[in-house]
């Protein structure tokens, strides 16, 4: 979801999991997985959002996407 400059990412994930969202840790998962992150002010363009979660067993999954900032 797009605010202005600022980016939230929403998604859910094994509860034991870390997050990072364009190399920043988030710093809260909900028991249920389900978590949200508020990116820094982006510049105007095109812009790339990576997300990686890894379980402690070290099962990665990573998510690419681009959002348009105006």
């Amino acid at each position: 979801m797009l605010h202005g400059r600022i980016v939230e990412v929403r998604g859910r994930t094994w509860p034991s999991a870390t997050v990072m969202v364009n190399g920043q840790s988030v710093p809260a998962i909900f028991p249920d997985g389900t978590f949200r992150f508020f990116t820094p002010a982006l510049p105007a363009g095109s812009n790339a959002i990576t997300v990686t979660a890894q379980t402690a067993a070290g099962e990665t999954k990573t998510v690419r996407s681009s959002v348009i900032v105006q």
